[in-house]
């Protein structure tokens, strides 16, 4: 129960925790319920991710580049402890056009190409389609600011 109270009010790395406790305790003493701990960890963490990758797009949106990044690798850290791979293209991409926006191409092109192999094992064809055009937009962007510093 305080994991999930934790959880309601915030702290849903302090709520997993307890939950995890608990459901150490609930195998170590052999008790029923450790599936419905399970989906309620789950259920956090994904929560947690939704909330993440939301604050995330609400910043960018907002030009507040450097503010949206870290909740973005949350966000995905977090569908990652849940392997929830269906909203994990999404972040991703906003994490790679994020690291782009801060001239961080190589690390912004890697996620862009990470989201993208995703989306093909996901087999999520509109997906795929907007990313590779977002990858080769910006690779293109990349050659041209190449080839512009070079003349210089």
């Amino acid at each position: 129960m305080l994991g999930q109270i934790k959880a309601h009010q915030g702290d849903y790395q302090g709520g997993v925790q307890d939950l995890e406790r608990a459901v150490s305790l609930a195998q170590e003493n052999q008790f029923d319920g450790i599936d419905e701990l399970q989906e309620i960890i789950f259920a956090v963490k994904n929560n947690e991710a939704v909330c993440l990758y939301e604050q995330a797009n609400f910043a960018a949106q907002q030009g507040n580049i450097e503010e949206a990044i870290e909740p973005a690798r949350k966000a995905y850290e977090f569908q990652c402890s849940v392997n929830h791979k269906n909203s994990q293209p999404a972040t991703l991409g906003l994490l790679g056009q994020l690291l782009l926006a801060q001239n961080k191409s190589d690390e912004g092109l890697k996620q862009l190409q990470q989201a993208l192999d995703i989306a093909q094992e996901l087999q999520a064809q509109e997906t795929i389609d907007q990313l590779q055009e977002m990858i080769s937009v910006f690779s293109r962007e990349i050659e041209d600011q190449d080839i512009g510093g070079e003349q210089l």
